[in-house]
């Protein structure tokens, strides 16, 4: 899985909060940071910030579509208006920050079931 997000405090919570519930987590700062580590590494979910420097989430998930990457995105944004862009553009999931550790648990999860290897029970 691959955390992208912007904010230092935020990333490193994403990543705690997902790796206490057994996920494996990787994580970026920037879109730009995140097709980086893409080119080494295909993530089976991808938990992105919508607004971000450098490259937003929506731009890193349609890049990611033409590059044929497959993960499930889940999209992050302080603005519940952008819930409609983000599922427009390819998103599969859509949370309004602030979220909750179970918010954020619940939306993987979700995502997770169509990748075995990324459900919490088998971790």
């Amino acid at each position: 899985m691959l955390v992208v997000e912007d904010l230092a405090v935020l990333r490193r919570a994403y990543r705690e909060i997902l790796e206490r519930a057994g996920y494996e987590v990787s994580v970026a700062s920037n879109g730009g940071a995140a097709l980086a580590m893409l080119d080494v590494t295909r993530p089976d979910v991808v938990v992105a910030e919508v607004a971000m420097p450098v490259m937003d989430g929506i731009t890193l998930m349609r890049t990611m579509r033409q590059r044929g990457v497959s993960a499930r995105v889940l999209m992050l944004a302080d603005d519940e208006f952008l819930r409609g862009l983000a599922l427009h553009a390819g998103a599969e999931q859509f949370l309004a920050q602030p979220i909750t550790p179970d918010d954020l648990i619940d939306a993987v999860a979700v995502l997770a079931r169509s990748y075995p290897a990324l459900r919490r029970d088998s971790a």
